[in-house]
C-alpha cells in the first residue's frame, strides 16, 4: 500500500531549506481544497492523507472508493511506500512527527541532493546541453555568483529576467535593466548572498507556455506526455488545457512539430546525465514559444521542476475523462463550474491562436 500526500508548499519549503518552514496561507488553502487529488493516480488499496482540520464535504477528486486517513491517525497505518507532491525537509519532518517510519522517507543526504538539483542552476545546465544538440531552438541563460557578472549581462542584453534559485509560481522572478534603481540591485545582492547565486536570461516575447512531463528512476528518465498551460502576466500558474494528446500536439505551429519531436527525444538523455540516480520520481520541464523577428521559435528549457506537476495532473485528468471537448483545469482560480470547466470558444484558447 502506498500513502499519498499533496504538499503544495514544496517549492517554498525548498527555498527555506529547514524542517520547520511554516507554509503560507495560500499553500494551506490549496492543500485543504485539493488534498484528495492523489485519487487520480493512486492504485486501489492506496491511502490518501487528509490534513488536519479539513472536511471531506467539498473535496474535488474524492471518489467513493478512495481510502483516506486523517493526518493525526497516520501512526495507525503501515504503508509500504510514501509518495508526496515533492520531497523536502519540511514534509519529511511532518510525516515523521505523524508516525511514519524514517526508513520510508528520504535521508538527510538525499534531501540535500534533491534540493541542490532543484535549484535553477540545473535549468541553466540543461538548456546549454539542449541548445548544443538542437541549435535551431532558442534560449540563453547564465548562472551568476557575483553582482558584477549579473550587471555585465544586463549591459549586454539591456532587458533581463532574474530568477532566484528556489521560488514558486512566478515569485522570485523579476526584471532588470541597466538603469535599475537601488531596489532591484539590492534584491540581486541578497539572493546571491543568501542562496549562492542567481539565474539570469534575456527577456523573451513569450507567445505560449507548455511543458514536457517525465518520470525518473534508476533506469533513466521516461517521457510521459505534453501539457499546455496558462499563466498570468506575472508568470503565476493559472491552469492547464485538458484534451487528447493528439489535439494538444495540433496546437503547435506546424513548422515546429518536427523540432518538438527532437526535443522529446533528446531531453530524457540529457536529464539522465544530470540527475544520475540521485532523483527518483516525477518531474517536468517548462518551455515556451517565443516571438522573434524570424517568426515563432521554441525555447526548450525555462525551468525544471523535480516534483509532480500540474501537467502530470492534466495528463491524469485526460486519461480519466470521457469528454472530447476542450477543458481547463484551474485549481487556483476556479470558474463557475469548479476547478475543471469547458472552453466555450476557440478565442479562449491562446494555444489555438499561437498555432496560426
Amino acid at each position: 500500500m502506498t500513502l499519498h500526500l499533496f504538499n503544495p508548499s514544496h517549492d517554498d519549503a525548498l527555498a527555506d531549506g529547514t524542517p520547520y518552514y511554516c507554509s503560507s496561507e495560500a499553500a494551506r488553502t490549496l492543500e485543504a481544497r485539493l488534498w484528495a487529488m492523489p485519487s487520480l493516480w493512486a492504485s486501489r488499496g492506496d491511502v490518501i492523507v487528509r490534513p488536519k482540520g479539513v472536511s471531506t464535504d467539498s473535496a474535488p477528486f474524492l471518489t467513493s472508493d478512495a481510502e483516506w486517513v486523517d493526518e493525526c491517525d497516520l501512526h495507525k497505518v503501515n504503508p509500504d511506500k510514501v509518495e508526496v507532491w515533492g520531497w523536502d525537509a519540511q514534509v519529511v519532518f511532518r510525516l515523521q512527527r505523524a508516525g511514519i517510519s524514517p526508513h520510508l522517507l528520504p535521508s538527510a543526504e538525499s534531501l540535500a541532493r534533491i534540493r541542490q538539483l532543484s535549484s535553477r542552476r540545473l535549468s541553466v545546465e540543461l538548456l546549454q546541453r539542449i541548445r548544443q544538440d538542437l541549435p535551431q531552438t532558442i534560449g540563453t541563460s547564465l548562472w551568476c555568483e557575483s553582482d558584477e557578472s549579473v550587471w555585465q549581462f544586463v549591459e549586454t542584453h539591456r532587458r533581463v529576467v532574474a530568477k532566484a534559485p528556489w521560488s514558486t509560481s512566478g515569485r522570485g522572478i523579476f526584471l532588470l535593466e541597466p538603469n535599475a534603481s537601488h531596489s532591484p540591485r539590492g534584491r540581486v545582492s541578497r539572493i546571491i548572498r543568501r542562496q549562492g547565486g542567481i539565474e539570469i536570461e534575456p527577456y523573451y516575447d513569450r507567445v505560449a507556455d507548455f511543458a514536457l512531463e517525465f518520470y525518473a528512476d534508476t533506469s533513466g528518465v521516461q517521457y510521459q506526455g505534453i501539457s499546455l498551460f496558462l499563466t498570468h502576466s506575472g508568470g503565476a500558474y493559472a491552469g492547464n488545457l485538458i484534451a487528447h494528446p493528439d489535439r494538444l500536439m495540433q496546437c503547435f505551429p506546424e513548422h515546429l512539430r518536427p523540432l518538438l519531436d527532437d526535443v522529446i527525444r533528446v531531453l530524457p538523455l540529457r536529464l539522465s546525465e544530470l540527475l544520475g540516480t540521485d532523483y527518483v520520481g516525477h518531474l517536468g520541464v517548462d518551455m515556451m514559444l517565443v516571438q522573434t523577428e524570424e517568426g515563432i521559435k521554441l525555447h526548450p528549457c525555462v525551468e525544471v521542476n523535480l516534483r509532480r506537476t500540474m501537467g502530470h495532473v492534466a495528463l491524469d485528468l485526460c486519461r480519466n475523462s470521457a469528454t472530447k471537448e476542450w477543458q481547463i483545469f484551474s485549481p487556483n482560480f476556479p470558474g463557475p463550474e469548479g476547478i475543471l470547466y469547458p472552453l466555450r470558444s476557440a478565442e479562449e484558447n491562446p494555444w489555438l491562436i499561437a498555432a496560426k
